[in-house]
């Protein structure tokens, strides 16, 4: 089975191109941080999405915002600008979600982020569930 889900913050702003046969597809990468990792590294994922959510991609996403995406991984081959060829993986996107913009969640000076929320970093044992 080949399904990946993964959620991380948008590097750059989205474009939208189109292939030679009119077919709309943006590429994208993502920052994920790394699961149970204690110097918080992040992997960077590169996204490719196709028609109708390239469209809705390149229109709502923005650089910096909190997104979810759902597809499968698949290795592509290419040859460089000096004509080395090339693999790469790529995530082709089946589905999204949307999460906040990296602005809206910022903290206020009082510890409460701008979503009327409080912080409760390292205060996870506390949890009930």
């Amino acid at each position: 089975m080949n399904s990946v889900n993964l959620m991380g913050r948008v590097t750059k702003d989205i474009s939208l191109r189109q292939t030679p046969n009119g077919v709309n597809v943006c590429s994208f990468s993502i920052a994920v941080r790394r699961p149970h990792s204690s110097k918080n590294e992040t992997d960077f994922f590169t996204c490719v999405a196709w028609r109708k959510l390239a469209e809705t991609l390149s229109v709502y996403v923005k650089k910096g915002d909190m997104i979810g995406v759902t597809g499968y991984l698949y290795n592509r081959k290419h040859k460089g600008n000096d004509g080395v060829e090339r693999e790469v993986t790529e995530l082709n996107v089946d589905d999204i979600s949307f999460s906040s913009s990296k602005s809206k969640t910022q903290e206020t000076p009082s510890g409460i982020n701008s979503d009327g929320f409080e912080d409760i970093e390292g205060q996870e044992d506390d949890l009930p569930f």
